[in-house]
């Protein structure tokens, strides 16, 4: 039985192509191509001419152009996976290390871009702009005696007041049957999200 690593139960096509090309792979490219990798996931794009290095040098070892955009694509791929799924370094670097048998200088610069890369991903986040959140939720339920139309009505409804995150409150009105289909929108939702927590992608705890 192969041993599971973060990438999935099965490599990704990338990732697998990757491995078999770097044992015919000098140390100097492997590294040059790492580099630019981690260049490009942290928004620095890649010049054409570093490209055309990269190729002349992939070249003088028998690796071709689309063998080499394989590869970048498999690094590109086991670095954004880490990073999406939040992972602990020393989780990463042991998958690396003892399950994948990447070399060892290849594995420290790998932790080094992750730790970047998870810092501008974390930064990145923060600027987004995000909407406001339910921070308090006051009801109460008023019946109305009487009207100017008519004298005797005794007919009752509920009064929501929100505060949300940015500060502001509301304050409306429903009707007993306007609450009763929020009641079931609210409690489908909660149902829905149950459904999708019982997903075995979403039980994959980070880290491990």
């Amino acid at each position: 039985m192969e041993a599971i690593t973060y990438l999935g139960y099965r490599l990704p096509a990338p990732v697998s192509q990757l491995l078999k090309l770097l044992p015919r792979m000098p140390q100097p490219l492997v590294q040059q191509l790492f580099q630019a990798v981690f260049q490009h996931t942290l928004g620095q794009p890649i010049s054409e001419e570093a490209f055309e290095q990269l190729a002349e040098m992939a070249a003088a070892s028998g690796v071709e152009r689309g063998q080499l955009a394989t590869a970048f694509s498999g690094v590109h791929l086991m670095l954004r996976m880490a990073v999406r799924q939040r992972l602990k370094h020393e989780a990463v670097q042991r998958d690396l290390l003892d399950t994948l048998k990447l070399p060892a200088f290849l594995v420290a610069d790998f932790v080094k871009a992750l730790k970047a890369s998870a810092l501008a991903e974390r930064k990145l986040a923060e600027q987004r702009v995000r909407s406001a959140t339910l921070e308090q939720l006051n009801w109460r339920c008023d019946v109305t005696v009487s009207s100017n139309q008519i004298g005797r009505v005794l007919k009752p409804s509920v009064v929501l007041e929100v505060r949300v995150s940015d500060g502001r409150r509301r304050t409306f009105e429903l009707t007993t049957a306007q609450f009763a289909a929020l009641r079931y929108q609210v409690a489908r939702c909660l149902a829905d999200m149950h459904e999708l927590e019982r997903l075995a992608i979403l039980k994959i705890a980070p880290g491990k």
